[in-house]
């Protein structure tokens, strides 16, 4: 189990996800809440992936497997789902 990793990534991602639930609904795009929640979240993402790429020996996400084609054809098609859900 890859425990700083994981307790990098979930409060990152978290706080990109309060972050854009906020953005327009219950604060302004260009707020200091959603800002700073998008710009905190998104760097600890990077660093999420710095960390995991270059220190891990086992990491959360191999990203050997990033380079295979049928990889990003399930992404594609889940990011795609998932937009045409929200229609």
């Amino acid at each position: 189990m890859d425990w700083v990793g994981n307790g990098l990534f979930i409060p990152s991602i978290s706080l990109v996800i309060i972050g854009l639930t906020w953005g327009g609904d219950q604060y302004s795009w260009k707020s200091a809440h959603v800002l700073g929640t998008l710009v905190v979240g998104v760097a600890g993402v990077a660093g999420w992936a710095v960390l995991e790429y270059s220190w891990v020996e086992h990491p959360t996400v191999p990203f050997r497997s990033m380079a295979n084609r049928t990889t990003w054809m399930g992404f594609g098609t889940t990011f795609v789902h998932g937009q045409v859900d929200c229609l």
